[in-house]
C-alpha cells in the first residue's frame, strides 16, 4: 500500500514538472516590474565582469584583476543569477541564501586580487581580510563595511530563520510558481543594492580598467550603480553621504 502511494505521488510530481511553467506569476505587474529593475542592474554587473575578465589579459594596465580572481567575480553573477530565478518562482528563502553566498563570493574576489594564499575565513573575518586587501582605499573599506552591516547581517537572519516571520514552511511543491508582494521586495532590495555595491566597488578597483572600456559597456555598467555614486567612478567631485554622516571627497582622495 506504501508504495502504491509513493509511486502515485511520485507520478503526480512528474506531471507537475512536465507542466510546470511562470505564465501564471508573470502576469503579475508587480513582478514584471521588479524583474525590469533586476536585470538593469544584474546587466551592469555581469558586462562589468566580462570587460574585467577581457581586460585582465591586457598587458598594457597595471591595475587589473588577476585570472584567479575573476572566477570568483563569475561565481558572484551565478549566484545573482539563481537568486534571480529563485526569487520570481517564489523560493525567497533559498534567494536569501544565494545572496549571502554572492557576498562572500566577492569578498573573495577582492581577496585574489592581490592574495593568492588559501581563504579560509568566512563571515566577519572574511569581510576584514577583504578590507585589509585594499587598506589604503578608504571609500573601498567603508564600502565594504556597509555590505556588511545593511546586507551580509540582514541575509545570515534570513538563512539561519532567526525568527518565525522569516519561516517559509512550504508543505507540497506545487506551491510553486508563487508571488508573494512583501518578501519579493525584501529580496529585490538585496538583490539591487548588491549588485551596485558588486559594479562599483569594481570600478573603483579597477578604475583603469573602466576606463579602457568600451564607452556602450560604460554606460550599462554605471545604469547598474546607484545614480548619486555614479560620479564617483566618472572621476568627479562628489557628496556621500555614509554612516549617517555628510561626508565630501574628491576622487583623488577617495580612490587613490
Amino acid at each position: 500500500m506504501m508504495n502504491e502511494l509513493s509511486a502515485k505521488d511520485l507520478n503526480a510530481l512528474l506531471d507537475f514538472l512536465d507542466g510546470y511553467e511562470l505564465e501564471t506569476v508573470l502576469q503579475n505587474g508587480n513582478l514584471v516590474s521588479s524583474v525590469k529593475r533586476l536585470h538593469r542592474v544584474y546587466f551592469g554587473l555581469i558586462t562589468c565582469t566580462a570587460e574585467l575578465e577581457m581586460l585582465s589579459d591586457y598587458n598594457g594596465l597595471s591595475d587589473k584583476p588577476s585570472r584567479d580572481s575573476i572566477k570568483f567575480l563569475k561565481e558572484v553573477c551565478s549566484d545573482l543569477g539563481h537568486a534571480f530565478f529563485c526569487n520570481i518562482q517564489g523560493t525567497y528563502k533559498g534567494a536569501g541564501m544565494l545572496l549571502r553566498s554572492s557576498l562572500e563570493n566577492f569578498w573573495k574576489f577582492i581577496i585574489a586580487t592581490s592574495d593568492n594564499t588559501a581563504i579560509t575565513e568566512y563571515g566577519f573575518r572574511l569581510k576584514n581580510r577583504a578590507k585589509l586587501a585594499y587598506m589604503s582605499n578608504l571609500l573601498v573599506g567603508e564600502l565594504l563595511d556597509e555590505m556588511y552591516v545593511n546586507h551580509y547581517s540582514y541575509l545570515s537572519k534570513m538563512v539561519h530563520t532567526s525568527n518565525l516571520r522569516q519561516m517559509e514552511q512550504t508543505s507540497a511543491l506545487n506551491y510553486f510558481p508563487k508571488f508573494a508582494d512583501d518578501p519579493s521586495k525584501k529580496v529585490e532590495s538585496q538583490f539591487v543594492k548588491l549588485s551596485q555595491y558588486f559594479s562599483l566597488i569594481s570600478c573603483l578597483i579597477f578604475k583603469g580598467c573602466f576606463h579602457e572600456m568600451h564607452p556602450s559597456n560604460q554606460k550599462i555598467i554605471l545604469k547598474g550603480i546607484a545614480p548619486n555614486r555614479r560620479a564617483i567612478v566618472l572621476g568627479d567631485t562628489v557628496s556621500r553621504d555614509l554612516s549617517q554622516k555628510n561626508i565630501t571627497r574628491t576622487s583623488s582622495n577617495s580612490i587613490s
